[in-house]
């Protein structure tokens, strides 16, 4: 997940959540502070410090009526201004809230509305000014919303349409030039758009075929050095995570697959990576939080597995880190 320590930085830039980071095997950047989870099972979104293990109760937990939470596929953090955003599947709702927030909090912001669009959201991404990215599943389309939007509001853009190859798109995560990855259920296929796009446009690059080993798309994550990660959702010992090198079109084999029994995966969703290359998978089947080490492959075992009564996890799907 790195090229550079300026491609890095341009990512934070143009993120505003400093998400990514370096794969590279030595790389020495620093390992996230907390995960934040969202929670598809109890509709809610709960933290953890990045190193809990075991059965670990939250250290903050949004939940309850007040939330407007109502299946939260996907989250997205921006530690610059310290919120939250959740994207509500069956709530055809966007939702902000404070990040270190806990209890059964009102949302700040909520986008909603037969005029916005949103129709089953999966995905959220939030640039650094504000504009609000949304992938519908349910809709097959691809919506944008100007920064400070709220209530019942038409977005500024809209990708959808037959070129656009969009068929169920679940995740989706932007590279350090704001394009939007996604991961596409129908075909299996990542896509990228260009920053920008709108109306019925083709992807700018599109990854798919037998040799990528993508199978029921799920999770997307770009990491700085452009190298494009995804989890699949399947059963114990064929789920995987597979990571791309940048540049990466067409029927492209992954340069790095963690796949077997000892990996605990069996139907991923939420997938991150910190800069210290620690890998995060919330897997909504088995009610777990995964961790690797920076250079697992194959059929490696987690170094940590966040699960139990006590963590509150309940399917979880939506997933992010912060420093």
């Amino acid at each position: 997940m790195t090229r550079s320590i300026l491609m890095a930085l341009a990512a934070c830039i143009v993120l505003a959540a400093c998400h990514s980071t370096n794969s590279i095997p030595g790389f020495s950047g620093s390992r996230a502070s907390h995960i934040v989870v969202g929670d598809v099972g109890n509709d809610s979104l709960v933290t953890f410090p990045s190193t809990a293990n075991g059965n670990a109760t939250p250290t903050y937990d949004i939940t309850g009526g007040s939330t407007g939470l109502s299946d939260p596929y996907d989250i997205w953090i921006d530690k610059t201004n310290g919120v939250i955003w959740a994207a509500n599947y069956t709530g055809d709702s966007i939702t902000k809230y404070s990040l270190t927030g806990t209890g059964n909090l009102a949302p700040v912001l909520t986008i909603s509305g037969g005029a916005t669009g949103l129709d089953g959201p999966t995905g959220i991404w939030v640039s650094s000014s504000g504009v609000v990215t949304v992938v519908n599943y349910t809709g097959d389309s691809i919506e944008t919303f100007a920064a400070g939007a709220s209530g019942n509001v038409a977005p500024a853009t809209v990708i959808s349409g037959a070129s656009t190859g969009l068929g169920s798109p679940e995740n989706a995560w932007p590279d350090a030039s704001g394009n939007t990855w996604v991961y596409n259920d129908s075909p299996y296929a990542l896509y990228e758009f260009q920053a920008g796009a709108n109306g019925n446009v083709a992807p700018h690059t599109t990854i798919t075929g037998a040799a990528t080993g993508l199978a029921d798309g799920d999770g997307i994550f770009i990491d700085g050095s452009g190298n494009i990660w995804a989890v699949n959702c399947g059963s114990v010992g064929t789920t995987s995570i597979e990571e791309f090198a940048a540049g990466s079109s067409g029927n492209a084999a992954p340069m790095r697959t963690i796949v077997g029994t000892n990996t605990g995966l069996e139907c991923g969703y939420g997938l991150v990576v910190d800069r210290a290359g620690y890998i995060y998978e919330a897997d909504d089947s088995t009610d777990q939080v995964n961790v690797f080490a920076p250079n697992a492959t194959g059929n490696a075992t987690p170094v940590q597995v966040i699960k139990g009564a006590a963590t509150g996890l309940s399917e979880p799907a939506g997933l992010g880190i912060y420093y």
